[in-house]
């Protein structure tokens, strides 16, 4: 059975939403002379409502539709948790203190680290999304964070002092400000991929990351694989328990 986002983890999704939809400019799609054309309103000084119109063939009328479109997104997002959970949410609110932990895997690291960055040559047939990937499991990951609609990077190079590692995913969890590794060790059976996954989790527990809080390890052997339900189940869990952590009732 799935386990299901606690109220703590629902709030604070419904909070971020809104501070992104807040955070963009009011944009319309229309059309004019025939062409698809994005409207963005804002007020004069003097509280009159007034609004540019960009060609949707442009670049800023590019952007501006996409701005669109994430808007509709959001909206529909907003919606439904506020359908789903609405009054308990609203009880919560005003009953909580909301308080995001600093941590080295935070919003900036995010935005700075790029994608695919490990030279290490892959091999076998392993695709998600136009992303080579090392294994079936690494995959199976990338579907279940599709799924849970979770932001990851895929082999991001992160660096501590002299030592560069290439985390599985790093998952972006935008209500918290926060990521979390996920690391899927396909090969635990064999002697040097153990050892070798001994030397990566020493290395992230002496820069402060801890397991099950800021990294969700996920094991397998050559004849055995961890199961779709309970890779879903133990990603649930942690974003649960950071939720908790930093959703305190006063």
């Amino acid at each position: 059975m799935k386990l299901k986002y606690c109220d703590s983890y629902l709030m604070l999704q419904l909070l971020s939403l809104k501070a992104e939809l807040a955070g963009l400019p009011n944009v319309k799609i229309g059309t004019l002379r025939g062409r698809t054309v994005a409207r963005v309103y804002s007020k004069n000084p003097d509280g009159r409502i007034i609004y540019r119109t960009y060609f949707a063939d442009t670049s800023d009328g590019q952007k501006y539709c996409g701005m669109a479109g994430r808007r509709f997104e959001i909206k529909k997002e907003i919606k439904s948790l506020e359908n789903l959970i609405g009054k308990r949410i609203a009880n919560l609110m005003d009953n909580c203190k909301i308080t995001l932990n600093g941590t080295i895997l935070n919003d900036d690291l995010w935005f700075v680290l790029g994608n695919d960055e490990n030279p290490r040559a892959k091999n076998g047939n392993y695709y998600h999304n136009g992303i080579q990937m090392r294994s079936r499991g690494e995959v199976l990951i990338a579907e279940i964070l599709d799924e849970l609609k979770l932001e990851y990077k895929y082999e991001p190079g992160l660096q501590f002092g002299r030592d560069v590692v290439y985390p599985d995913f790093l998952v972006h969890i935008a209500c918290l400000k926060r990521c979390m590794i996920i690391e899927f060790f396909g090969m635990s059976d064999n002697e040097k991929y153990a050892f070798d996954t001994l030397n990566k989790m020493t290395l992230y527990a002496g820069n402060g990351l801890l397991m099950n809080r800021d990294i969700l390890g996920l094991f397998g052997t050559k004849d055995t694989m961890v199961s779709n339900e309970d890779i879903y189940n133990n990603i649930v869990m942690i974003l649960n328990l950071q939720a908790l952590e930093a959703v305190q009732l006063k």
